[in-house]
């Protein structure tokens, strides 16, 4: 039973969230978590800080990219290498 009602908790908090947007997935994901340690009694795993420090790495280099204008200039010849190979846009 206990199983069911953290489910449904799950899919509440993913339905709210989805229609709040990014931030509003976010805080609602955060009340998710609130409910799960103090109503179930859960106990938080260890956050996973090496994928946190990739993500930041990579939205930091995409945002130099963009703000250099190098971005750009990549999609440009990635756009002009693909449609010289259309046969192989699913494997590039």
């Amino acid at each position: 039973m206990e199983m069911l009602l953290g489910f449904i908790v799950l899919l509440v908090c993913l339905v709210v969230g989805v229609r709040h947007g990014g931030l509003g997935l976010a805080v609602i994901s955060g009340f998710g978590l609130v409910i799960y340690t103090f109503v179930f009694g859960y106990q938080p795993g260890k956050p996973p800080i090496d994928v946190m420090l990739i993500i930041l790495a990579v939205v930091t280099c995409a945002g130099f990219l963009q703000t250099s204008g190098g971005l750009t200039v990549m999609l440009k010849y990635a756009e002009k290498f693909l449609r010289n190979n259309p046969k192989h846009v699913t494997i590039l």
